[in-house]
């Protein structure tokens, strides 16, 4: 820690970090922000469906929130007339748990696990979205996979945690919610499906 701090510069990639670095005694003068390069997709632009549906990408792990999501998603079925699929994708040591959770449920049929997905094949899942979610627990450093949402012209909800505020402007680009707040996403949920709808 003591010679990283004699380095001239660092590059971090969110104000969240910087924060971070500050905190741990880093000089703010010699930390410079510099937003990570997201890499786009050559498919070209889908139209948004016309049938809502809901999408996560990300690891299968408890920092990302996924349970909080079907937790809010259990909400949005027993509240709303829609039938709306949800789909996650990714790998992880939850992955177990979450499916057992789903199977109890009357809309199992509706949640869509597909496991991990090269980057490269992606753009379709974004593009048959209307909704993508981020969910986090943990403070996401920079949160690519909601930029790549944006890229493919989907909205976003995120968690407000580490660097999401940075990208995410509330009521601009998509919802922030508060994180580990099944209740305020179901309600995020529900407000941008019923916009999508009119």
């Amino acid at each position: 820690m003591k010679r990283n701090k004699q380095v001239d510069t660092l590059l971090v990639g969110s104000t969240y970090m910087r924060r971070e670095l500050e905190r741990n005694g880093f000089n703010s003068k010699k930390i410079k922000l510099l937003p990570p390069c997201v890499q786009s997709f050559p498919q070209k632009l889908q139209n948004l469906p016309e049938q809502p549906s809901i999408l996560f990408v990300g690891q299968l792990i408890k920092g990302k929130g996924v349970d909080v999501l079907l937790k809010a998603y259990d909400i949005l079925c027993k509240k709303s007339t829609l039938q709306i699929p949800l789909h996650i994708i990714g790998r992880g040591n939850e992955e177990a748990e979450l499916k057992q959770f789903v199977q109890k449920t009357s809309y199992a049929s509706l949640v869509h696990f597909h496991g991990w997905v090269a980057h490269d094949e992606l753009a379709q899942y974004y593009d048959s979205s209307t909704v993508v979610v981020i969910p986090s627990r943990w403070p996401e450093p920079f949160g690519m996979v909601g930029v790549e949402a944006m890229l493919r012209e989907r909205p976003v909800l995120g968690a407000d945690v580490g660097g999401i505020p940075d990208w995410l402007i509330h009521g601009k680009n998509g919802l922030l919610f508060p994180s580990n707040d099944a209740k305020a996403l179901y309600e995020a949920m529900n407000s941008l499906v019923s916009d999508l709808k009119r």
